[in-house]
């Protein structure tokens, strides 16, 4: 029967949506092998039941995997395959389930015992109210008397509940209401219980209990009810008591925030945010019930009346809870409206239109979540007068609202599919690794899977589902808020310009400013289509009026080199402009010129980068200046730090190497370098280090990102020898035992501050490294095989992988081949740029002179492109991206018009720099030693 099995393979329909087929085939194999050795005469019915059950799941090669694991850590595996043969839909529940989630796979290997309470047992049917889920919770804390071990105990009891409701939500077993309800009344329990620990820890803390009665209020999906899976909890937390128990309440809600967002062994309860409170992140954490509605009667904002329509009792004392709702009234639905109507739906289409283009975002997207929920949220506060509609809850809203005649049934059900439907995809993305997304995956294997896990058989089909929702959606909600009437269709921009003229909810333009936006606006949407990318242009102006507003931003646009160089950066580097909204004063700098010495680390290092960045988009200067500027600004500020940190007492000095050494640098570049001393004895040697370290740290910085990573890994003996370095260890270390690559690396180095004399022995030991030691064809072929070793594997089997630094026609081939010149010719200059020495080499080596040339200019491009890639995408990865959209905005930063065309032409770039690169090695291994 073994070698029978042996044979065995999946149907052909199952194959075909397996990427590696082999391996499927394999992993079917050993689990019926499996089979036989545990229940031999159930293994030809364990054939079929697989089989059948394989045709039914979103990815077969990922529902064996999943399957091989949970059997290998199953306590029992022959008793969990015979509960196989003998309920055929478990099998198949099962293989649906770890297909369709990678979390939930995750979870049921990690605790194999949940396997049984899952699907064995009756917990896919209960429906626990909240009260029984709240009982529940602290049970689950009471059988421990240590607070560590209590919280880990509630972390645990969160994850199985969360198992229960996602397994049924995903086989079918409960609908979207159901499920939402539960997930909320499961965050409802778990904030109880942590509250009560917070209060028994302040009290213990303290030597007192604390007397403040608290409600801790939901708002957000939490205060609807609709929590999904990975959703942060939006809290707000009000207290009665007398003056001198706010301290307390306080103390009380730092503990519980703690307990909350801590990450154990265990993981994590909930991301909490609070920022919805009073004067938001800058209030208090909590206020008195009279401070609270006081803030709202007198400074409460139109968007603070949205987020309270979903306000409700989350935990605490549920009569102080109550008490504030019912207080808080008049503001969210006053006898009269505030605002005119008008400036109402302004209000709330400009918050919708900031995230419309995101076309992937189920939430943001035009015709998506937000979308609904805003529409039927505009309609609740325009009628409010109607207290049937006062309901936290969208679907609940969508009925009231239709009962009130405001919307028709018709429209209702619309509706009601679209927001179902595309709260069933949220949650099908969010359950796969259980993550905060709401974005769609861009790769057709990926989204087959979402497809799939939602009943569909074809991603085309789905596709289209999508698109007539939003087009439903669109419609409907249209004209609720009125967009036909504001706006011309046909102008893409529209939205855009209209949030840039009225200001968001949270902070409205005022009347001279909209004069002053309304007399720049053609001008301003003129230039933006002169730009590679008009909507990121305009999108990113507004972003930086929005966060900037209280630092003249509407002046800096008005200023015409201010105006242009923010489109650019909107358009071709928002990373770097999303930097200047929280400094906008830099910007100014940037304009009017500035004095280094009188400007802080970080600001001056935004600032040099910024006018660097502004001379290369327009023209005024090219990347080689681009790169001193930026090299020159970190030589400074690491000679502020050794000026800071060094006494005098040995000799002391940095070594640049790589793309520091050779004056490279781009932004988010690491700093590679060597620390050398020229001490003697124990003490020398600990002070170098303490230094090193110093420094590593001060150009750190503060906060994030770090201001500069120092890397000093290029030293002797590499990450596990002493950070700095004697000069005659490193002397020694060169003439006796350092590679190939260790001599090719110091072509690059240069002293970049530091004791001049010792800078001199420095330079003449890198001089001596050259000219002593001849270039060998051994040395040739080492490098070359080192350069394969580097070439990083496609693990995404992506037919479009590229890495840019890396792969075959990188970046690394122009460095390295301009090494090489440098080995071979020691007359070549040492620490210049990759392409001036591929450059200098050319007239030496004719016959491989236009190769040389052709490699300069290659390097040249990718350097922009690597560029544009960390200014657009804003991580230092050198992979160019999958995402279309991504694509788009990266061709487009290269004034490519059609991004598959771009990659194309990219790739062919790459494998002509290849073959150069070849010839070069070839030609100079020709003229080496033998």
């Amino acid at each position: 029967m073994l070698a029978v099995l042996g044979d065995r393979r999946p149907a052909d329909a199952v194959l075909l949506r397996c990427e590696d087929r082999e391996r499927c085939v394999r992993l079917y194999r050993g689990i019926l092998i499996r089979a036989a050795m545990a229940i031999e005469h159930g293994a030809m019915e364990m054939e079929s039941r697989l089989g059948d059950a394989l045709l039914r799941v979103p990815s077969p090669e990922r529902a064996l995997v999943h399957l091989d694991r949970v059997l290998e850590a199953s306590l029992s595996p022959s008793g969990l395959l015979g509960q196989f043969l003998r309920a055929p839909r478990l099998l198949s529940d099962v293989l649906f389930l770890i297909s369709s989630s990678q979390w939930l796979a995750d979870t049921l290997v990690r605790e194999a015992g949940l396997f049984r309470w899952l699907l064995v047992s009756d917990a896919l049917a209960q429906a626990p109210s909240h009260a029984a889920i709240r009982a529940s919770a602290r049970a689950a804390v009471c059988r421990s008397d240590r607070t560590a071990s209590r919280i880990n105990a509630l972390r645990r009891f969160q994850r199985r509940e969360l198992l229960r409701i996602a397994a049924a939500d995903l086989l079918g077993r409960k609908g979207l209401s159901q499920v939402v309800e539960e997930l909320s009344a499961l965050a409802d329990a778990v904030v109880t219980v942590v509250l009560e620990e917070a209060l028994a820890t302040i009290a213990r803390r303290h030597g007192r209990p604390v007397r403040a009665r608290i409600a801790i209020i939901a708002l957000g999906k939490l205060g609807g009810n609709e929590l999904n899976y990975s959703s942060d909890i939006d809290l707000m937390v009000v207290y009665a008591g007398a003056i001198d128990e706010h301290d307390d309440v306080i103390a009380v809600v730092k503990e519980m925030l703690r307990v909350l967002t801590e990450h154990s062994v265990e993981g994590m309860l909930y991301r909490t945010d609070l920022r919805l409170r009073p004067d938001g992140a800058a209030g208090a954490l909590a206020l008195s019930l009279p401070a609270t509605i006081a803030y709202y009667e007198q400074r409460g904002a139109a968007w603070e009346r949205q987020m309270l329509l979903r306000a409700r009792v989350c935990a605490g004392d549920a009569a102080l809870a109550e008490e504030f709702l019912h207080r808080i009234t008049p503001f969210v639905f006053p006898h009269g409206l505030r605002q005119p109507p008008s400036v109402l739906l302004a209000d709330v289409r400009a918050r919708l239109a900031m995230r419309w283009n995101a076309d992937a975002d189920v939430k943001h997207m035009r015709g998506g979540i937000r979308h609904i929920e805003f529409s039927l949220q505009l309609l609740q506060l325009l009628h409010g007068n109607r207290t049937a509609l006062r309901t936290p809850g969208t679907l609940t809203t969508l009925a009231a609202l239709t009962a009130e005649g405001l919307i028709v049934p018709e429209e209702e059900a619309l509706l009601r599919d679209a927001y179902v439907f595309l709260r069933r995809v949220e949650h099908v993305l969010q359950l796969e690794r259980f993550e905060q997304t709401h974005t769609l995956p861009s790769r057709d294997v990926d989204l087959w899977c979402v497809a799939w896990a939602l009943g569909f058989t074809d991603v085309e089909d789905f596709r289209r589902r999508i698109a007539r929702v939003r087009e439903h959606v669109d419609r409907i909600c249209g004209v609720i808020l009125e967009d036909e009437k504001q706006c011309d269709p046909s102008d893409p921009h529209a939205p855009i310009a209209r949030a840039i003229l009225d200001g968001r909810g949270s902070a409205p333009r005022t009347a001279t400013e909209r004069a002053r936006l309304a007399r720049l606006l053609p001008t301003l949407l003129e230039e933006a289509r002169e730009t590679t990318q008009p909507r990121e242009a305009l999108s990113g102006v507004e972003s930086f009026l929005h966060t900037a507003s209280d630092s003249g931003a509407v002046t800096l646009l008005e200023h015409p080199r201010a105006r242009r160089l923010l489109l650019s950066l909107a358009a071709l580097a928002p990373v770097t402009l999303r930097t200047l909204e929280r400094d906008p004063f830099s910007l100014e700098l940037v304009l009017s010129g500035w004095d280094e010495s009188r400007l802080d680390a970080r600001r001056l290092q935004r600032v040099v980068t910024t006018s660097a960045l502004a001379g290369l988009l327009f023209a005024d200067h090219d990347m080689r200046e681009f790169n001193d500027a930026l090299t020159r600004t970190a030589d400074t500020l690491l000679t502020r730090a050794l000026v800071r940190r060094f006494d005098g007492s040995i000799p002391f000095a940095v070594v640049a190497m790589g793309t520091y050494g050779s004056m490279e640098l781009i932004p988010g570049s690491d700093l590679d370098v060597i620390f050398l001393h020229a001490g003697d004895g124990a003490d020398d040697h600990e002070r170098a280090q303490q230094l090193a370290r110093d420094l590593i740290t001060d150009m750190r910085g503060e906060g994030v990102p770090p201001l500069y990573e120092l890397d000093a890994r290029l030293r002797p003996e590499g990450s596990g020898a002493p950070l700095a370095v004697s000069l005659d260890t490193w002397r020694r270390y060169l003439r006796d035992r350092a590679l190939p690559w260790e001599r090719q690396s110091l072509l690059r180095a240069r002293v970049a501050v530091g004791d001049t004399s010792l800078a001199t022995e420095i330079l003449s030991v890198i001089a001596t490294q050259r000219t002593s030691i001849p270039l060998t064809r051994d040395d040739v072929e080492t490098i070359r095989a080192m350069r394969l070793k580097m070439e990083p594997e496609n693990r995404f089997r992506r037919q479009d992988f590229i890495d840019i630094k890396k792969s075959a026609g990188g970046l690394v081939d122009a460095e390295f081949a301009a090494q090489l010149l440098q080995l071979a010719m020691p007359a070549l200059s040492s620490g210049t740029t990759t392409g001036q020495t591929l450059a200098d080499a050319a007239p030496k080596f004719p016959d491989v002179a236009d190769a040389a040339m052709e490699l300069v200019a290659h390097h040249e491009y990718l350097r922009r492109v690597q560029l544009f890639l960390r200014l657009q995408i804003g991580t230092p990865s050198n992979l160019l991206p999958d995402g279309s959209e991504e694509r788009r905005r990266l061709a487009a930063a290269m004034r490519a018009a059609d991004p598959d065309v771009w990659f194309d032409e990219l790739r062919a770039r790459m494998a002509r720099a290849r073959r150069n690169y070849s010839r070069i090695l070839d030609a100079v291994s020709s003229t080496a030693a033998s």
